[in-house]
């Protein structure tokens, strides 16, 4: 997902560094992901969504974004 946002550029290459390299728990990494891609706008949530769409269906599915 991080590869994908980088290429939609939703991401800089700080942002991927710093998210790549995050020594915490998997819970708190995907909290300052989400809250990173959130802070950048709807556009870039948009494309976070259709990240999930893409690379994860069934998570997609659990969370109601498949409707």
């Amino acid at each position: 997902m991080l590869d994908f946002l980088m290429d939609q550029e939703v991401l800089n290459e700080g942002e991927y560094e710093e998210l790549k390299e995050a020594s915490s728990s998997k819970r708190e990494k995907a909290l300052q992901f989400v809250d990173t891609v959130r802070k950048k706008g709807p556009k870039a949530s948009e494309k976070f969504v259709q990240s999930i769409l893409k690379e994860d269906p069934n998570l997609a599915q659990e969370l109601g974004l498949d409707s």
